[in-house]
């Protein structure tokens, strides 16, 4: 893999990846859904007030004290980069949880690749919903308002001052390469009787650009965001009980192939989701859950993976023995694949997808999360007494702790 050395000793599996690789992480991040930690202060209540007694000496009992608050954990929410070096991370202050529970956002800089990060101070109050978070350049940000599609804030000076910005609505553009397309639900509508809209935002103008043609998605089946990759490419997914169905555009959203994956289901077997990841040179990743074995009461959930290298005009299955892969594959980098296993050990695929071997030295008991294809991979490990630790890898083999100080 260009542009990074080989671990002495360990075997290269991503070699296998699609070669030419173009390294553009500008524009993409995720909402990191948080569980907000609630608490209740208790004390004992005070009893009646006891009169004086002469001459008498009672045990000094020591006041009610009321238990201590317990603290709430840090956590990294949306993270950006620009390139290998440019970076960007929100780290949601749950420590100092707000009066009404939301915890704020502080956001953090790295020039060396996640080594060293430096505190660029609170997210703007108006921005607490604002996501996700579009890196254009080493010193230009942008939060989207991506539930409303009405504003964005933008800062010029990485981070420091933020400006609030309408977003007006435009004609129906292809998506760029780098740029990050959203969904925009109608108001007050269900998304099977009104489906989202797959959009993209131009950032120098506050513009929001429709794609030129929606992707296809089946009578009743819900559409999964669209995902871009670094050149381009697009694919979408939609699903229904019985039916996974994979859309794919290499141009931006003016056309789009669709193939219905040849999905292996005996009777009672129920489709529980469908999900894709571009890979770039017309390779792509399809995943599809099932759960099995329901009519005899066994219910357990398979994983089941294709691939295209033809900018999906067909699909491959990848030949996954039954609960070897145990949740949707979470990142992609040079054309391979990285999840985690029932353990939280990190897992490589080589062979495009076909065979996984673990990734020495990474973390346990952890999961990984990646906002755009052959991006930073952000790892969350938990300790024996439920904490968290973070670490930052920019190819998928050697990882970095994040320390985020004030």
């Amino acid at each position: 893999m260009s542009g990074h050395g080989t671990v002495p000793g360990y075997e290269d599996v991503l070699d296998t990846g699609t070669p030419g690789r173009v390294r553009l992480w500008s524009g993409v991040a995720v909402v990191a859904v948080l569980a907000l930690i609630g608490w209740t202060l208790r004390s004992s209540p005070p009893g009646p007030e006891a009169a004086p007694i002469a001459a008498v000496t009672t045990p000094q009992v020591a006041p009610t004290v009321p238990d201590r608050k317990p603290e709430a954990a840090d956590r990294v929410g949306e993270f950006a980069f620009a390139d290998d070096r440019s970076g960007y991370l929100v780290q949601y202050r749950c420590s100092e949880v707000r009066p009404d529970g939301s915890c704020p956002r502080r956001l953090f800089a790295t020039d060396d690749g996640g080594r060293t990060w430096d505190s660029r101070g609170f997210l703007p109050t108006y921005a607490d919903s604002f996501s996700p978070v579009l890196v254009v350049s080493e010193r230009e940000l942008v939060l989207i308002d991506s539930a409303a599609v009405a504003s964005l804030a933008r800062s010029i000076d990485g981070g420091r001052n933020w400006v609030r910005l309408p977003v007006s609505r435009g004609a129906p553009a292809p998506a760029p390469p780098g740029s990050t397309v959203i969904q925009e639900f109608p108001q007050a509508c269900y998304a099977t009787a009104c489906p989202p809209t797959a959009v993209w935002i131009d950032v120098d103008s506050q513009t929001l650009h429709p794609l030129p043609v929606q992707p296809p998605s089946g009578a009743g089946a819900f559409l999964r965001a669209v995902s871009t990759s670094t050149d381009g490419e697009l694919v979408a997914s939609t699903a229904t009980v019985t039916t996974a169905r994979i859309s794919m555009s290499s141009d931006g959203g003016r056309r789009w192939t669709e193939v219905v994956l040849d999905v292996p289901l005996d009777t009672g077997d129920v489709l529980l989701d469908v999900r894709a990841k571009p890979a770039g040179n017309g390779r792509a990743y399809a995943f599809v859950q099932v759960q099995v074995g329901v009519r005899d009461g066994t219910g357990i959930d398979v994983m089941h993976g294709f691939r295209t290298d033809d900018a999906g005009a067909t699909w491959t299955g990848l030949g996954w023995e039954p609960t070897s892969v145990n949740w949707f594959p979470q990142a992609v980098v040079a054309g391979e694949l990285i999840t985690t296993d029932a353990a939280g050990r990190v897992l490589l695929s080589s062979g495009g997808g076909t065979t996984w071997r673990p990734v020495y030295g990474a973390p346990t008991n952890s999961w990984i999360r990646q906002i755009v294809p052959d991006g930073p991979i952000l790892l969350t490990a938990f300790d024996d007494s439920g904490g968290e630790s973070h670490h930052l890898s920019l190819h998928g083999r050697a990882w970095t702790l994040l320390r985020l100080l004030d």
